[in-house]
């Protein structure tokens, strides 16, 4: 790859000298123009606060979810209560599929649960069984680093600006488990003709 810095010298970048080619792509023009577009966004705190009031709910109470909860479970055609019972076997076969993907905030990377699953299995699909039978999730599962991603190719606010979620990858693998033994056979198809997250 030649890449042409601003002296427009052409300098040769091969495998053998990747931080260079970054180096030298971080000098050139269009890659200055790629962060300058948010300056007009405000600063951390703008976004920050922006993201916060996107996906806080100001009439959200626990004592009214619990008491709606509660009388859902009580209701004379409740559902039977959920009981996970995951098999060892089950749990590493799941591990061993996990594929590249983004590590959360706990810094546990994709390829821990990929190639340790003979010796992980045993004691995530007790903590897994565990968390969904008890409705708790573990703290570290919950935090999440966030990424904004522009919508728009014009940044001008910070409405412009899309949060991408990343949990651990412990977390997305529960969801996803969540998503297809508990909610999507409790949901009618006709309203999941045009949804595609987690279906597969």
């Amino acid at each position: 790859m030649i890449v042409n810095n601003r002296k427009s010298a052409l300098i040769k970048a091969t495998n053998t000298n990747v931080c260079k080619l970054w180096a030298l792509l971080r000098k050139t023009d269009n890659w200055g123009s790629k962060y300058s577009k948010f300056n007009s966004c405000g600063n951390v705190d703008d976004v920050n606060n922006y993201f916060t009031l996107v996906v806080c709910d100001s009439t959200y109470s626990r004592q009214a979810a619990l008491s709606e909860l509660h009388s859902q479970l009580n209701a004379d055609d409740a559902n039977p209560a959920v009981k996970a019972d995951y098999a060892d076997f089950e749990i590493m076969v799941i591990l061993s599929k996990v594929t590249k993907t983004a590590t959360g905030c706990d810094d546990i990377p994709w390829w821990v649960y990929n190639e340790c699953a003979t010796e992980l299995y045993y004691a995530l699909s007790k903590l897994i069984n565990f968390s969904i039978n008890e409705g708790v999730v573990p703290r570290m599962w919950k935090p999440a680093i966030i990424t904004h991603v522009p919508k728009t190719a014009s940044i001008s606010s910070v409405s412009d600006l899309r949060p991408i979620s990343v949990t651990p990858v412990i977390s997305r693998i529960v969801e996803r488990l969540v998503v297809r033994d508990y909610l999507i056979p409790n949901v009618s198809q006709e309203n999941l003709i045009d949804q595609y997250a987690y279906k597969g």
